[in-house]
Order: structure tokens, then sequence, then C-alpha cells
């Protein structure tokens, strides 16, 4: 018995070791999911609105609930992915993915106007590439809030189903469709919506089938293939809809 009372937490330990590391890392390589170009650009385009956010006092409350969660969630998934980017560079990328993703955390954090300013300028010298480090590994499922990602995906889907037709701005249009493929790798780790290991199965296979088109599809914008972008859309829309009337059917 003595041994078995001391096998118990060791393997509870083990178990919970074991959870912590998938929620670490997300199961897709980074490089096939977003070039990282598009999440430094990005990384630019969430901190000017950050600062139109925190301009003046009105500005910081009308957004504050609400904007401002929701840009800092992007860019810590963000900052992750360009934190575990295994692609080759032939120079690193400006920005530094921890310190990125420390930063916006921070921001999401922040409960009063001048705590958040403190917070958005760490985004900026992270942005500009003026501060390096931090710890590389940060469990996905802790970056941003479900109901801000949810929100974030269906603000860029609508965004996206104007250029299916033809896109005016194939650089932002494909970073709209970038975008929601990196943060589709906050689903697939966040299994918490499903229970059973069925409904965790397809949860996974909508998720990264969504990830899969919405990558699909930037490429097919950034290339101006204007035939196969509609197509690839729809199919991130079918499987987008397919997961909503099985998890959240209302």
């Amino acid at each position: 018995m003595p041994r078995l009372s001391l096998l118990l937490p060791c393997a509870v330990l083990s178990l919970v070791l074991l959870l912590a590391h998938s929620w670490a890392r997300p199961p897709v390589k980074l490089s096939i999911v977003v070039p990282v170009e598009d999440l430094q650009a990005e990384a630019t385009s969430q901190l000017k609105l950050l600062k139109e956010y925190t301009a003046t006092a009105k500005a910081y409350s009308d957004s504050k609930k609400h904007e401002i969660p929701r840009a800092g969630g992007v860019l810590a998934v963000l900052g992750q992915a360009l934190a575990e980017q295994d692609a080759k560079q032939k120079k690193p990328p400006i920005i530094s993915g921890p310190a990125l993703r420390d930063a916006a955390l921070a921001v999401q954090q922040g409960k009063t106007l001048a705590a958040t300013r403190t917070a958005v300028a760490a985004v900026q010298r992270a942005v500009s590439g003026e501060v390096r480090g931090g710890k590389t590994e940060h469990p996905w499922n802790k970056l941003t809030r479900m109901h801000d990602l949810m929100e974030e995906v269906n603000f860029r889907n609508s965004r996206l189903r104007r250029a299916v037709r033809r896109s005016r701005d194939p650089a932002t249009d494909a970073r709209h469709a970038s975008t929601m493929a990196v943060l589709a790798l906050v689903l697939l780790v966040d299994t918490h919506e499903a229970s059973k290991p069925a409904e965790i199965a397809s949860w996974k296979r909508h998720t990264l089938e969504f990830q899969r088109n919405m990558t699909a599809v930037a490429v097919a914008i950034r290339k101006r293939e204007t035939t196969k972008v509609k197509p690839l859309f729809l199919k991130a829309a079918k499987t987008c809809n397919a997961c909503h009337a099985e998890f959240r059917a209302e």
C-alpha cells in the first residue's frame, strides 16, 4: 500500500504535466498555418487600434469592455504564433513573440486607462523590436477569451465576405484569413465546449478543417487566384456552421 500511495500522486502529476504540455503547444506547425509577414503586419494593425482605443478617456471608456480585450487577445495569439514560428527565416522577425504576447496579456488585464496605456506602450516596444526575450511556451487556451475570439472571427468573416467576389486590397484581405487561421489554433486546443471523447474529436476536426481552409483562402487571395477564393471560403463557412450546429445550436 505505501508504494501505491506514492504512485498515485506521481500518476496525477504526470497527467497534469501531459495536459499542460498539450495546452502549451499547438498541434500544427505554424509555418503551414500563417506566414511571419502576416503575423507582424497584423500586430502593427492591432497596435494602431489600441492606440485609438486609449487616445482619450472617452475612447477608453467606450472600448474597455469589448474592443480592447479583443485586440489584446488577438495580439497575444499573434505573439505566441511568432514565438513558436518554425519557418526558416533569412533574418529573425523584427517582433519578439514572447515580448508581444506578455505585453498583450497585460493589455487584457489593465483595469484603468493608465495601466492599459502602460501595457500598450509595452506592445509598441515589442512591435518595434526594442525588447526581446521571454519564455517561448505559454498555454494556447490562456491567450484570449473564447467570446472575444468568436467576435473577432465574426468580424473578419464579414470583411472577407466582401472580398470573395473581388478583393480591392489583397494584402489586408489575405491577412484577415491568415489571422482567422491562427486564431483557430486556440480553438483546436481549447476544447472546453466539448466533454465526451467523440465530441472532442469532432470539435478538433471542425476546427482543423476551418484552419486549413482559411490558410488556403489567404494563399489564394495573395496569389490573386480568384477562382479558388470563393469555394475555399464557402468550405470554411460550411465547417463553421456545422460546428455551431453541433455545439452551439441556438
